[in-house]
């Protein structure tokens, strides 16, 4: 499949319609929700909590419209938690009178319950994969997928190696010939994936990416800098993300897709970094990613995702 990106701008127009409708009050909340990350996809917003997807937006009929998994609405901490069975029968009416809304979240602006349910789906690395997130502001993707598969994968059927084909992170960084777009993956020190008798299992996953960014190059830059339009025509984005937006338009004749991704390796002790059997490991992923491309943090506040200084700031320095 062609890689595509980017919203129309009659969907644009219906969540900006949608912004301060009262029926809408969601969708201000989750723009602002620090934890959340509003993703542009092919005509279509995922919004992401933990590497959890809590609500795929799309436009059906001139009306903007949300899927959420019924996972993300069982409410964590009900009163009555185990359900009587009588005669092989479990007596839901008795045990939640009110129906639906007793054991379930019923509406789309209760973001805090929507949080609390998807905790549990969140494993430890998706955990520090989002804390790397939240502390930068050049973050411009998440989850990003590279196949038709990966893209139409859902939560209960992920397919078959979905997930190789999903990068955590894509940042914007700043050189003196222009924006460039990175490509990150991260595993947790403990993820046997980045340790192995032969090749590691991450080395052959970067690889992926590497075939499938630079097959995509082309398309990939083009799907961003309308993801970018977007961004700056969309109401209620943070100022933060609409100016590196602008910036990035500003400079769009000069960006290019780093097609080489970064792999963090985190979580661990001083003791753990310099043991012998690690350091064995490392230099392998050192040897087959070299050197610069193997990022190693002990925990999420110490990953540095590379930035440079935009023009614009670079002008009022």
């Amino acid at each position: 499949m062609a890689y595509k990106q980017g919203l129309s701008d009659d969907f644009v127009a219906a969540l900006n319609s949608l912004h301060d409708e009262p029926a809408g009050e969601w969708w201000p909340r989750m723009l602002s929700d620090p934890d959340l990350f509003v993703a542009v996809r092919n005509n279509y917003l995922n919004v992401y909590y933990r590497g959890c997807s809590l609500a795929r937006i799309g436009l059906e009929s001139g009306a903007v419209v949300v899927d959420t998994h019924y996972k993300y609405l069982l409410k964590p901490r009900l009163k009555k938690e185990y359900v009587r069975a009588l005669g092989g029968v479990f007596q839901l009416q008795s045990q939640w009178p009110n129906g639906f809304a007793d054991p379930f979240t019923t509406v789309l602006s209760d973001i805090p319950a929507l949080k609390a349910a998807a905790k549990p789906y969140a494993g430890e690395e998706k955990k520090f994969v989002g804390k790397v997130i939240g502390s930068h502001s050049n973050v411009v993707d998440v989850e990003i997928a590279l196949t038709r598969e990966a893209e139409e994968a859902t939560e209960t059927e992920p397919g078959k190696g979905a997930s190789a084909k999903r990068i955590d992170i894509a940042a914007l960084r700043w050189a003196a010939s222009g924006p460039i777009l990175d490509f990150y993956e991260a595993k947790l020190f403990a993820n046997k994936e980045v340790r192995a008798e032969g090749d590691a299992k991450v080395v052959a996953q970067i690889a992926t990416y590497e075939k499938l960014l630079s097959t995509f190059e082309g398309d990939i830059r083009a799907g961003f800098l309308r993801s970018c339009e977007n961004v700056v025509a969309l109401r209620g984005i943070s100022t933060v993300r609409q100016d590196m937006a602008r910036a990035a338009l500003a400079h769009g004749d000069a960006l290019t897709v780093n097609i080489k991704p970064f792999l963090i390796v985190g979580s661990f002790d001083i003791d753990q970094r310099e043991g012998p059997v690690w350091k064995q490991h490392r230099a392998k992923l050192e040897g087959a990613l070299g050197t610069p491309r193997v990022l190693l943090a002990g925990s999420a506040t110490s990953v540095k995702l590379g930035r440079g200084v935009p023009p614009e700031e670079a002008k009022g320095a």
